[in-house]
């Protein structure tokens, strides 16, 4: 009894010792696993790293490209900006001394034009009397009253009055009691008067509008 006893118990610790030896074993087996399984870890986050590394030089890389591009568009701008400056500094300087010489040119035209006016004004006069005095006689002989006496004048102004007011030569020869050789003698007169007036107009309005340009400009 005792002797089974005894070879069972050492065929348990056999057993045991085997099982212990494959318990050995499998740890073994474990940490050669485990070993395995970290250089693994290592080796992947090692690429991984790398990757990201290479991503990360890229990415600067372009963000260095970019600045040396916004660094040297930087510089042309100021330069551009320099040159604009000295562009608008040349035109404002222009301007200014445009402006001074319009501001001169205007005084002496507004100076001149109120001397050309008045001088306008008394040859307009001039010319009416001169006009009136060189008119022919009534006739070859010098019978009649000359068209430069006050008797003429005063009809020729009555005359100048009923044609402005729109009156026909049949209503103007009656009332003035004048022949049709004296209505046409008349409107002659009359007419080379009122082109003169337009003339004249003509050239007081031109001046006028040069004299408003100039004050504008002041």
């Amino acid at each position: 009894m005792a002797r089974e006893t005894n070879a069972q118990l050492k065929e348990k610790c056999d057993q045991l010792q085997k099982s212990l030896d494959d318990a050995k074993l499998t740890i073994r087996q474990l940490e050669i696993n485990i070993k395995i399984m970290g250089e693994n870890a290592e080796k992947n986050d090692s690429n991984k790293a790398v990757l990201e590394c290479q991503i990360l030089k890229k990415e600067i890389a372009d963000i260095d490209s970019e600045r040396r591009q916004l660094k040297f568009e930087n510089k042309r701008l100021k330069k551009d900006n320099e040159v604009l400056k000295q562009k608008v500094e040349d035109l404002e300087n222009s301007v200014n001394e445009s402006h001074k010489n319009t501001i001169a040119v205007g005084k002496t035209m507004e100076e001149s034009s109120e001397f050309y006016l008045k001088q306008i004004q008394e040859l307009q006069e001039e010319n009416r009397k001169l006009r009136i005095q060189t008119e022919p006689i009534h006739n070859a002989r010098g019978a009649g009253r000359k068209k430069n006496d006050a008797a003429w004048i005063k009809k020729y102004v009555e005359f100048c009055s009923l044609v402005k007011d729109g009156k026909t030569m049949a209503d103007i020869m009656g009332k003035m009691q004048i022949s049709r050789s004296t209505y046409f003698r008349f409107m002659r007169s009359y007419k080379e008067d009122l082109e003169l007036d337009v003339a004249i107009d003509t050239a007081q309005e031109e001046i006028r509008k040069k004299n408003k340009v100039s004050k504008n400009n002041k």
